[in-house]
């Protein structure tokens, strides 16, 4: 199982190191909502689909017209899972804690203002959800 450690040295990492983060079976993914996909989100999700270990499932944003945007790059990097079957989609929210309510998600990557770290962090928390989040954190 991918420990929280390693998840997030692996994020902080993956612009300098490429291989950090342990092999883990196909079967044990560790599945990633992304809480903004603003400037720094988009570059956070480029980094993790990358990453045979990561298993993008969910996306949120105010703004539709950046989850209509990040939906069509994370269906193009899954379309040969999606194809087999081994991929089911990636749900889209426009509120944050639908999202942290999705079923078998794992981890969050929040890349929102500052102001809105606080409730976040605090709510995927509560949620038992493992968090990378932008700093500064509140």
């Amino acid at each position: 199982m991918l420990s929280r450690r390693s998840f997030l040295g692996s994020v902080a990492a993956l612009p300098l190191i490429g291989t950090r983060t342990p092999w883990l079976p196909a079967s044990e993914r560790l599945t990633v909502g992304f809480i903004g996909v603003g400037m720094m989100g988009r570059y956070h999700l480029d980094s993790l689909l990358g990453r045979s270990e990561v298993e993008v499932v969910a996306i949120c944003d105010v703004a539709k017209e950046r989850i209509d945007s990040e939906v069509q790059r994370v269906e193009q990097k899954y379309a040969e899972r999606k194809r087999s079957g081994s991929w089911k989609g990636v749900a889209t929210y426009g509120d944050f804690r639908e999202l942290l309510a999705h079923e078998g998600l794992d981890a969050v990557v929040i890349s929102t203002p500052d102001h809105w770290h606080t409730i976040q962090c605090l709510l995927a928390a509560r949620a038992k959800k493992h968090i990378f989040c932008e700093k500064p954190l509140t």
